[in-house]
């Protein structure tokens, strides 16, 4: 399957709301995140590859990892612009690049690595099963490169437990990938809106699930689930 060059851009111009802002009144790393997932989602639709389709097949996207960057964060109100493209495939991850733009000035970037697995079973399987496209080189550069591991230093300067609960959860019967920021944000308890995040998500929370945060110094937060395993690790930009 093949796209003329134009398809693969998908732009959209809207006013932040103040649901999107925290208590300093900025976009909140929640809110990116949800932002970032309805634009993949939408630009996916366009050509075949959107959750409705791939329902159909058996598949869904996941989120493995995400990665992002303001230079400046937007308020309420000030209209910016959205702008995402996918990436080539990389092994089993699908990567996808954001731009959020305003005034024709870009004020941040975003890089994202999503995988598609069984409805199912959450495990991974091939595009060629589903009829997903695969793109060829970026239409426009990776605005930097793809989220690595995330390494803490040193002991757990403390540790606090959460429940994977009704408002955690997503279409897909997990943790939502915007919640991990959320849980982050409140474990940290930041003084100012993070400038920057990234999260690499391991392995699923499921709905009544506890998971065990360690919150390390340098903003980085890792979740571990009841059985031991590493559910998630991130850091924000403090």
């Amino acid at each position: 399957m093949s796209l003329e060059e134009s398809n693969l851009i998908y732009r959209e111009r809207r006013a932040l709301t103040d649901g999107e802002t925290d208590a300093f009144g900025l976009f909140k790393p929640c809110a990116v995140a949800l932002s970032m997932q309805y634009l993949a989602e939408a630009h996916a639709a366009q050509y075949g590859n959107g959750r409705r389709d791939l329902l159909k097949t058996g598949a869904v996207w996941v989120l493995a990892r995400t990665k992002v960057r303001f230079c400046r964060l937007p308020e309420a109100g000030e209209e910016l612009e959205f702008v995402t493209w996918p990436g080539k495939l990389v092994r089993n991850l699908f990567p996808r690049y954001y731009a959020f733009g305003y005034n024709g000035e870009s004020i941040g970037s975003a890089v994202t690595l999503w995988m598609l697995v069984d409805a199912k079973t959450h495990q991974a399987t091939l595009p060629e099963r589903h009829g997903v496209l695969v793109t060829g080189d970026p239409v426009l550069p990776p605005p930097f490169a793809h989220p690595v591991r995330i390494r803490e230093r040193g002991e757990p300067l403390f540790t606090l437990r959460r429940r994977c609960q009704y408002s955690d959860l997503d279409g897909n019967g997990h943790m939502n990938n915007a919640r991990y920021l959320e849980w982050m944000c409140d474990a940290i308890n930041p003084k100012r809106t993070p400038a920057g995040f990234q999260v690499n998500y391991l392995s699923e929370i499921r709905p009544g699930e506890e998971a065990e945060l360690l919150v390390f110094e340098g903003g980085v937060v890792v979740g571990v689930r009841e059985d031991g395993e590493r559910a998630f690790e991130g850091i924000l930009e403090l």
